[in-house]
């Protein structure tokens, strides 16, 4: 018991040796982490504000669509709701420039949707089959069930075949490819 207790005051020694060699250091760590946790509170509380200034910006956008100060609200606070936004209303009045303009971006699955909108009011074939050729298609299967029915529309049954057989096997609309195939004459 009594080596024990003498153990325990000489680590207590040492602890205490260590913390004064090492003074500034456990300060200047102690100090980095208040930093640290300050700054990441600061940035939650700022990331927080933002949110609900676009969130006001766009419950407003909801009520008064033609809202300019709203409107250049949620485009600097989230512009990916601001693409999305911007997508609906043009999909709504089947605006093909703003459709072309925000196909255009690099951005977000609004340009996706958009370039798909866009080929789509367009009734082309060709058109559908450059979002076909996009990098980022999340709605290729259905451009090519719609590039099919216009072609079947024009009567070019062979390609509109040869279209639906790249619908993907795991695709939830398969089975309405296989039933158009069978007007594809």
């Amino acid at each position: 018991m009594k080596e024990q207790e003498t153990a325990l005051f000489e680590l207590g020694v040492r602890l205490e040796r260590w913390a004064k060699r090492n003074k500034i250091w456990l300060i200047l760590g102690a100090a980095a982490l208040v930093v640290w946790g300050a700054s990441f509170a600061a940035w939650n509380f700022a990331e927080d504000m933002r949110l609900k200034a676009a969130n006001k910006a766009f419950a407003t956008l909801q009520l008064d669509a033609n809202n300019s100060e709203a409107r250049r609200v949620l485009e600097a606070k989230s512009p990916e709701l601001y693409d999305l936004f911007t997508l609906k209303r043009a999909a709504e009045e089947k605006d093909a420039e703003t459709l072309a303009a925000l196909a255009a971006k690099k951005s977000s699955i609004a340009s996706d949707l958009a370039a798909y909108q866009s080929a789509s009011l367009a009734a082309e074939a060709d058109k559908l089959g450059a979002y076909e050729a996009r990098e980022t298609k999340f709605l290729k299967d259905l451009a090519l069930l719609q590039e099919a029915f216009l072609l079947i529309k024009a009567k070019d049954g062979a390609r509109a075949r040869d279209i639906l057989s790249k619908v993907s096997p795991l695709s939830e609309i398969k089975p309405d490819a296989e039933s158009l195939e069978h007007f594809a004459k």
